[in-house]
C-alpha cells in the first residue's frame, strides 16, 4: 500500500495522471503559466480562478499563449469559455519561425466563434492556407458549440489526420501533412471595436496525451464528410468508402489527348496543360467513361486563361467529325467570376451560368489552388468550388461520358502563349453515390432542363407547371372565355404560335392565363424563328388592348434582335430581347447568352413593386414600379395614354401572337409572399 500511495504522490508532482491506460499530463497546473510562453501581439493572459485568462485589447495582431514544448501525435481535451462577441481558436502543430512572416504563429487552429458558432470546431490555417476544414462539410457538427457557458473540446491529431470533437460531437475530419508537429497556442484574436475591450476568453482542465493513442482513439462515423489536402493521395476511409485516383502523380496512364495541339505533362506532381497558337480547345481525357459520380479535384490557372473540365462528355466521329462535346465545369479566373457553371461544350452552350447564384461568384480564388467537387446522380449535376455550392442542375440529353481536362485556345491573345492551367489530386466515387450526395440546399436555384417536368426540388420550394404540355388547360385567349381556334397549336411538348404571314385574320390572338398572379417567379423556355417577334407580358388585364393589336402590359420582349426592325426602333434598344419592352433595354456587362434560333430561357422575377428580367440565367433588367423614374418612363413611352400603366396589384400572364412562329414550353410558376 505505502509503494502505491508513493507512486500515485509522484506522478501527480509531475501532473501526470492515468485512468485505466496511457498517462494524461497536465498542460497548466491551475496556478501559474509555466510551461507557457506568449507571442506576437499584446493581449493579456493570467491565471484566475484554477483557469487560463485571455483578455482583449484593441490592437492589429491575434496573441497567443503557447506551451514551450512540441507536440506530434496527441489527443488534447480543454474546456473553454467566450464572452459574447469573441472569436477565439486554440492552435496546434503551430509553429514560430524568424524565416516565416517574422515569427509569427502560424499553423492549424480549431476554430472557436461565438460570432458564427456554426464554424467553430472546423480547422483554420493560421497565415497559411485560410480554411482547410469547414464546417458547412459537417450540419450535425454546427450546433455542438454553445455560446454561453463551457464547451468541452477533443482534438486527436494522428499522423496525417486531424480530428475535432465539441460536447462529445464529432465536428471536422482532416488528412493533411503540411505540418507533423508544434506547439499548442491559446488564441486571443484581435479586435478593432473598442466596446469589446477587456472581454475574455477562458480556459480550464487542459490535458494531453501523448502515448497509447491507439486506445483513446473515437470510434469512426462513416456518414461523415472527410477533407483530405495530400494531393493524389487516398486516405484509409476514402479507400473503405469507395474512391478511386484519376492521376497517378506520375504520368499520364489513363489519359487520352483528344482536339487541339496544346501539350499535357506531369509537373511537381500535377497534370500541366500549356497553352500553344491554335484554333482549338484540346482536351486531356479519360479513356474510361462515368455514368453516376463524384469527382473531385484541385486546380491552379495562370493569370488571364481560362478553362473548364468536361463531365459525361463524348467524342463521336459521326458529331462534328470526332470533337469533344458535353457539359463542362467552368474554371473562371476572369474578373466575370463564373467558375463552377456549366456549359454544353460545342452543344448548346451554357446551361447554368453562376450569375443566377450569386454567392458563388466569390468562391473561385485567382492565382491558388481551388477545390472543385462535380456530383452527377441520375439526371442532377451539381458543382461546387471551395465548399461553396455552385450549381444544381437536371438534364437528360447524356447519361455517360469521359472526364476530360481543357486548355482553352487563347484566340489573338498571343501574349497567352504559354502559360499554365494545373491539375491535382483528381478522385473519383462510382459506388454507391447516392449515399454519399451533399444535402439539398434550397438557398441555390435549381435550374431544370427536362422539358415540362418538375423536379423533386422544384415541388419542395413551391413551383407549379402552368402549362401541362399537353393541353389548353389554364389558358384562355385574351378577350375570350376559351382557348383560339386557330393560330396556336399543341405539338410534341411545345404550345406554338402558328406563322400568319401578317395576316390578322389567321391569327389566334394573345393567350392568358385564367388566374391572376401577385408576387412570383416565372420561368418559360421559348425558341423563334428568323426575323420572329413575340413577347410574354404580366400584370395583364385583357380590357386593355391595342385595337386589332395585343393586349397591353408589362412585356418581356421576344425578338431575332438580327433581323426584325423592331430592334432599331425605340430608345437605346429597348425593344430587343429580354427588355421591358419600349421602356428599358436589356444589359448585362456581359453581353446576351442567346442560343439562336434554339430554346432559350426567360426567368421573370416580381416582388413587390421590384422586377427582374433574366435571360439564360443572366440579369438582363431590373427596375422599381410606382416610383417618379417609372412614371418618367413611362410618359416617354407608347404606354403613356394608359393611365397608372404596370402599376396593377396583380394580372394575368400572357404569351404574344405577333403573327411569327414561336415555340413555348416548360412554363412554371413560383407564388411569392
Amino acid at each position: 500500500m505505502k509503494r502505491s500511495y508513493l507512486c500515485v504522490t509522484i506522478l501527480l508532482s509531475m501532473n501526470i495522471y492515468a485512468f485505466g491506460g496511457a498517462p494524461w499530463q497536465r498542460l497548466f497546473n491551475g496556478k501559474d503559466l509555466s510551461g507557457w510562453k506568449i507571442r506576437d501581439g499584446q493581449a493579456k493572459f493570467y491565471v484566475q480562478d484554477n483557469m487560463i485568462v485571455g483578455k482583449t485589447v484593441l490592437g492589429q495582431a491575434n496573441s497567443f499563449l503557447c506551451t514551450d514544448k512540441d507536440y506530434g501525435d496527441f489527443i488534447l481535451e480543454f474546456e473553454m469559455k467566450i464572452d459574447d462577441g469573441l472569436n477565439s481558436g486554440i492552435q496546434i502543430r503551430s509553429e514560430s519561425r524568424e524565416d516565416y512572416k517574422n515569427g509569427r504563429v502560424h499553423g492549424y487552429q480549431v476554430e472557436c466563434d461565438t460570432t458564427r458558432q456554426i464554424g467553430t470546431g472546423g480547422i483554420y490555417d493560421e497565415l497559411r492556407r485560410g480554411w482547410l476544414y469547414k464546417m458547412q462539410n459537417n450540419p450535425t457538427g454546427q450546433n455542438a458549440f454553445k455560446v454561453s457557458g463551457w464547451n468541452k473540446f477533443r482534438v486527436e491529431a494522428t499522423g496525417s489526420r486531424i480530428r475535432t470533437f465539441i460536447n462529445d460531437v464529432p465536428c471536422a475530419d482532416l488528412i493533411d501533412n503540411m505540418t507533423e508537429k508544434g506547439f499548442i497556442g491559446l488564441q486571443v484574436h484581435s479586435i478593432k471595436k473598442r466596446e469589446l475591450a477587456g472581454k475574455k476568453v477562458c480556459w480550464r482542465k487542459l490535458r494531453i496525451k501523448t502515448e497509447g493513442l491507439g486506445q483513446g482513439i473515437s470510434k469512426e462515423y462513416p456518414d461523415m464528410v472527410q477533407v483530405n489536402m495530400i494531393p493524389n493521395y487516398l486516405s484509409d476511409k476514402e479507400k473503405q468508402i469507395g474512391w478511386n485516383l484519376l492521376f497517378n502523380g506520375k504520368n499520364l496512364s489513363g489519359w487520352k489527348i483528344r482536339d487541339g495541339k496544346a501539350p499535357f505533362f506531369v509537373e511537381n506532381g500535377a497534370i500541366a496543360g500549356q497553352t500553344v497558337d491554335g484554333p482549338s480547345n484540346t482536351f486531356l481525357c479519360t479513356e474510361q467513361e462515368y455514368g453516376d459520380f463524384i469527382l473531385e479535384f484541385e486546380i491552379k490557372i495562370d493569370e488571364g486563361l481560362n478553362s473548364g473540365v468536361q463531365t459525361r462528355s463524348l467524342s463521336r466521329e459521326d458529331y462534328r467529325n470526332g470533337q469533344v462535346h458535353g457539359y463542362q465545369v467552368e474554371c473562371d479566373s476572369s474578373d466575370r467570376a463564373w467558375s463552377g457553371s456549366i456549359l454544353d461544350e460545342a452543344r448548346r452552350g451554357w446551361l447554368y451560368c453562376v450569375e443566377r447564384n450569386p454567392g458563388a461568384r466569390i468562391a473561385f480564388k485567382k492565382g491558388k489552388w481551388n477545390k472543385f467537387k462535380v456530383e452527377a446522380y441520375g439526371n442532377n449535376i451539381r458543382t461546387f468550388v471551395n465548399g461553396i455550392e455552385c450549381v444544381d442542375m437536371i438534364d437528360d440529353m447524356t447519361s455517360k461520358g469521359f472526364i476530360g481536362l481543357q486548355v482553352h485556345r487563347i484566340g489573338s491573345r498571343k501574349e497567352l502563349i504559354g502559360r499554365k492551367v494545373r491539375w491535382r489530386n483528381l478522385k473519383i466515387l462510382t459506388s454507391n453515390v447516392k449515399e454519399h450526395l451533399s444535402e439539398m440546399n434550397h438557398s441555390v436555384p435549381q435550374v431544370n432542363l427536362i422539358p415540362n417536368t418538375l423536379s423533386e426540388k422544384e415541388q419542395k420550394q413551391g413551383w407549379k407547371l402552368l402549362w401541362d404540355g399537353k393541353t389548353a388547360s389554364g389558358w384562355r385567349k385574351a378577350n375570350l372565355e376559351s382557348f383560339p381556334g386557330k393560330g396556336w397549336k399543341i405539338q410534341d411538348g411545345e404550345l406554338i404560335v402558328v406563322a400568319s404571314g401578317g395576316d390578322d385574320s389567321l391569327r389566334g390572338g394573345d393567350i392568358v392565363t385564367e388566374k391572376k398572379f401577385k408576387n412570383f417567379e416565372l420561368q418559360v423556355e421559348f425558341k423563334h424563328t428568323p426575323g420572329a417577334n413575340s413577347g410574354i407580358k404580366y400584370f395583364v388585364n385583357p380590357q386593355f388592348y391595342e385595337g386589332k393589336g395585343s393586349t397591353i402590359g408589362c412585356e418581356y420582349q421576344i425578338l431575332d434582335d438580327d433581323y426584325y426592325p423592331d430592334d432599331k426602333k425605340g430608345l437605346k434598344g429597348n425593344r430587343t430581347l429580354a427588355s421591358l419592352f419600349d421602356l428599358i433595354p436589356a444589359e448585362n456587362d456581359y453581353g446576351k447568352k442567346v442560343k439562336k434560333y434554339d430554346w432559350n430561357r426567360a426567368w421573370i422575377i416580381v416582388k413587390g413593386n421590384h422586377v427582374e428580367h433574366w435571360l439564360n440565367n443572366m440579369k438582363m433588367v431590373e427596375y422599381k414600379r410606382g416610383t417618379q423614374m417609372w412614371r418618367a418612363l413611362v410618359a416617354k413611352s407608347k404606354y403613356h395614354v394608359w393611365p397608372n400603366f404596370g402599376e396593377a396589384e396583380q394580372g394575368h400572364i400572357l404569351l404574344q401572337d405577333n403573327g411569327d412562329e414561336v415555340h413555348f414550353r416548360s412554363i412554371k410558376i413560383k407564388e411569392l409572399d
